[in-house]
């Protein structure tokens, strides 16, 4: 799972927003707010929509996916829990 970040985030002209649950709201740039993401900024947080939508698609359960990503990181550092 990725982000694409930081430019590509998840827009309602793209076919994945159907999928995602988790809002997380957003402000133009020149308004920034700490508390807010900047529109048409991708950042890490917004890795739980990608999660959302990647399972939707995939037709399996977001915990199955999350579990599968966070393994493959593990192989890929070569780090042990």
């Amino acid at each position: 799972l990725e982000t694409d970040c930081p430019y590509c985030d998840i827009r309602r002209t793209h076919h994945s927003p159907q999928f995602v649950k988790t809002d997380i709201p957003k402000v133009a740039v020149k308004n920034y707010d700490p508390a807010k993401l900047a529109k048409e900024r991708n950042e890490p947080c917004t890795m739980v929509q990608v999660l959302e939508a990647a399972a939707a698609l995939l037709e399996v359960s977001e915990g199955k996916l999350a579990a599968a990503a966070w393994e493959n990181s593990l192989k890929m550092f070569g780090v042990s829990e």
